[in-house]
């Protein structure tokens, strides 16, 4: 196998440019913003295209988890970097050794840092959430624990990361982030000599069997998707903007024009199933239920309706299952929503 590997591991034997504080920002904020984004598309689909697409939103978390993962260990293996470090020009430094990562045990750590990491603190917080609407007879020892003390972590956890900033861009630190510590790296800047090597250094297999032409061609393709996903990262701020800027109900008057807010005819309660359509016709502050102004909105967390607390949860524990998407549920994922 031939690759740039063994010519960038040569290279960064020299300590290269810290990243500035706000460089090191870029990528962090691009993944989520891509993440965010992605969301929001699918959500727009799953009204449109039905059940497939509402399959999709429902289990994003885990088919972005084995995307994110392949095109990470593809961006590792090749340059050093992750998707969203190559596309700024950083790459990862073992600090042990001062090569980018080479070993699979190096490899490993910075994919269980850049993937699972934020993954599992994903799903701690939205476990956590849910927990905090069970009944305290449904709650164990160690569920009253979580719900104790993880407020307390999340906190400690901010204030390490906000330290580690502040020691980053004093110079006092190498790296920005605790999480760094896990992958054993910190990042450095694409030196002019890592420029030349990554444009020329193109052939990834010699041979001209099958396999080697497969393997060409499979690298090929991921490191065309990798330029294409670039140039889309325009478009993700945009759709991230728009998801964060945007309510429901102007969207939807713009995607499906002359949509109206309010349902004609009269409503008893509970109403006759909606649609996923019809509930495009609700008003941005409609309860999908009564119909009416909601109040303390509670969100269904297997669908992402947003309803009266009431409504929503008579409703699920008469029937155990959403009112618009008829997807099982419980009132374990029920979400209440506060604002200030």
């Amino acid at each position: 196998m031939v690759n740039i590997f063994s010519s960038l591991r040569t290279s960064t034997t020299i300590t290269g440019t810290q990243p500035s504080i706000f460089e090191v920002w870029y990528p962090d904020n691009l993944a989520t913003s891509l993440t965010s984004a992605s969301k929001f598309c699918l959500k727009i689909l799953a009204h449109f295209k039905g059940s497939n697409y509402s399959k999709i939103h429902n289990n994003f978390d885990e088919l972005y988890l084995l995307f994110n993962a392949v095109l990470n260990l593809f961006f590792l293996k090749q340059y050093g970097a992750s998707f969203f470090e190559h596309f700024y020009g950083i790459k990862r430094i073992v600090s042990t050794k001062g090569t980018i990562p080479s070993s699979n045990l190096d490899i490993g750590r910075s994919l269980g840092q850049l993937i699972l990491l934020p993954y599992l603190k994903e799903k701690i917080a939205s476990w956590k959430e849910q927990l905090a609407y069970q009944t305290p007879a449904n709650q164990n020892k160690w569920k009253r624990l979580l719900l104790r003390f993880w407020p307390y972590i999340e906190k400690i956890l901010a204030v390490l990361g906000a330290l580690f900033q502040i020691l980053y861009l004093f110079n006092y630190s190498s790296i920005h982030s605790p999480d760094l510590l896990i992958a054993g790296v910190h990042y450095e800047k694409y030196s002019d000599i890592d420029l030349k090597l990554l444009e020329s250094n193109r052939i990834l297999f010699s041979g001209n069997g099958i396999g080697a032409r497969f393997l060409n061609l499979v690298f090929s393709i991921l490191s065309k998707f990798g330029k294409v996903l670039s140039f889309g990262m325009v478009a993700v701020q945009v759709a991230q903007y728009v998801a964060s800027n945007t309510s429901n109900e102007t969207m939807m008057s713009i995607i499906n024009p002359g949509v109206g807010g309010k349902r004609n005819g009269p409503v008893d309660f509970p109403v006759k199933k909606l649609t996923e359509r019809d509930t495009f016709q609700l008003s941005e502050k409609q309860c999908p239920l009564c119909l009416k102004s909601r109040k303390n909105d509670t969100v269904l967390s297997v669908s992402g309706y947003i309803f009266c607390f009431t409504c929503i949860y008579g409703y699920v524990t008469k029937h155990g299952q959403c009112p618009v998407t008829s997807t099982p549920a419980t009132n374990n994922n029920l979400v209440r929503l506060y604002s200030n």
